[in-house]
């Protein structure tokens, strides 16, 4: 190979890998974001599932606290005292001199007597001065106590409180579950929202596309003098129809990505979407479809959790005449440096009981019973409410799927009618406004197609939803795909 052989091979090469490069630019600069990683992301980032996981932490918290109302409770206190004494005054004297530092007058014959009197006196509170200092307190003074108080018997309420705190637990785990339940159904109707309209943008564009083009030719063939002005209007006010109905489409695409943004908690704009590949086998028999239900929906789970906190709390409300039994322990020690040395101590035994309390436990228990009748009857009722929406949302299935099929006939007689009526205006017979009419009854039936497939997915993942299966579904789907 010579050297222009060799130049004009490296040319070929080189523009076959820019074309290539340039080819798939696209798809290297948009990142697909699957409804997988979309159901992801929402369990991941969404506000509603990290409130919920704070309110499970504060449950976990309370159940740690019940648990701990078992253990004693342990008290310590001490203090020190600084005591500054006067040297010269005894303690306990009023501020009396001592007799020792009394002043006697230079002259002894001086106040004789008055002298005799008072050096008696002295005297004779010499000893009851001495015997005062004798008792005076040392400087330092230090005071320590401890107390432990350990409950034996309260009528099983820490029990029971501790039960309660269980099921407070449990109820947190619960209202989670609804909560991914509602938000992962809610991303898929998102989801499936961004697909139909990227799809009525697309065919928006299409029409407006082919709308100009139509008033091209009729501008041609009106300053040729082959169609009055009348038919170039219709197709400019058709224009302007189209202009205002894809600028709508942009506006619902653009709210959509918002709304899904919102739900998974990450930025859309530079993402694209594709159709979900995802295989749906929900329970399409209506018997099973309810025995799911009452096994899995999380309103029959909390039902039956409110019935046993009621149940508890009956309970505690006839323990209120129960006695309650609890073992205390002290010990002080006081002197002048800090020990717990030689103090003296004391263990008592203390018991309380209810005897009388107005009867306000029995009206609670009264009150209580009462939200067990009332909890049965919401329960009743939840079983006829959920017996009329599984059948519904059966019916829906049935309906929409024989809508694909409706819609994928309607869908081939419009191109039909679209070529029919081209063939039509090619011939002379026809004219421009019926093509386009034609056209835009394809347009409307291409939506209404993708529609009817959309909102039979979504009506399937509706009845997993309804039958409390959704967040394992999604779970398991999410599992699968890392």
């Amino acid at each position: 190979m010579g050297k222009d052989g060799l130049v004009k091979f490296i040319s070929v090469l080189g523009l076959i890998v820019f074309i290539t490069f340039l080819s798939f630019a696209p798809v290297y600069g948009e990142e697909v974001i699957t409804l997988e990683e979309a159901l992801r992301l929402g369990l991941e980032n969404n506000i509603a599932i990290k409130e919920g996981e704070a309110e499970r932490r504060k449950a976990e918290i309370d159940l740690d606290t019940a648990r701990r109302a078992f253990l004693p409770d342990i008290s310590l206190s001490t203090s020190y005292t600084r005591l500054f004494l006067d040297e010269k005054r005894g303690a306990g004297s009023g501020g009396l001199l001592n007799p020792s530092d009394l002043q006697y007058p230079a002259d002894p014959n001086a106040y004789a007597n008055d002298f005799m009197l008072l050096n008696y006196m002295n005297y004779s509170l010499g000893s009851i001065m001495k015997g005062l200092e004798a008792l005076q307190p040392d400087e330092d003074n230090y005071q320590t106590a401890i107390s432990i108080q350990q409950p034996l018997y309260l009528g099983g309420k820490l029990k029971m409180a501790y039960q309660q705190a269980e099921k407070g637990l449990e109820l947190t785990e619960l209202q989670q579950r609804q909560k991914k339940n509602e938000l992962l159904f809610n991303i898929i109707q998102s989801y499936y929202n961004i697909l139909l309209a990227e799809e009525r943008v697309r065919i928006e564009e299409d029409a407006l596309e082919l709308i100009r083009e139509h008033k091209r030719i009729a501008e041609v063939s009106y300053q040729a003098g082959l169609s009055l002005k009348t038919d170039l209007l219709q197709v400019e006010i058709e224009e302007n129809k189209a202009i205002l109905s894809l600028a709508s489409a942009r506006n619902d695409l653009a709210m959509a990505r918002k709304v899904f943004t919102n739900l998974i908690g990450v930025e859309t704009e530079d993402k694209t979407f594709q159709a979900p590949g995802l295989a749906l086998k929900p329970v399409l028999d209506k018997d099973q479809a309810l025995s799911l239900a009452r096994e899995k929906r999380v309103e029959f789970k909390l039902l039956e959790l409110n019935q046993e906190v009621l149940e508890l709390s009956d309970k505690m409300e006839a323990s209120a005449y129960l006695p309650n039994i609890v073992l205390v322990g002290n010990y002080q020690w006081q002197g002048n440096e800090f020990s717990l040395d030689d103090g003296n101590g004391s263990i008592s035994l203390a018991l309380s009981m209810n005897i009388y309390d107005k009867g306000f436990s029995s009206n609670s228990r009264k009150k209580i019973a009462e939200d067990l009748n009332k909890l049965a009857l919401t329960k009743e009722n939840l079983e006829e409410l959920l017996a009329i929406e599984v059948e519904n949302l059966l019916l829906r299935i049935e309906e929409n799927k024989y809508n694909i099929e409706l819609q994928k006939m309607n869908l081939q007689r419009a191109e039909e009618s679209l070529a029919l009526e081209e063939k039509r205006y090619q011939a002379g017979t026809g004219t421009n406004m019926e093509v386009l009419n034609a056209w835009m009854v394809l347009k409307t039936t291409k939506i209404a197609s993708i529609q009817a497939d959309y909102q039979y997915e979504l009506s399937l993942y509706q009845l997993l939803e309804k039958t409390g299966v959704l967040v394992d579904y999604c779970e398991e789907v999410i599992y699968n795909e890392k």
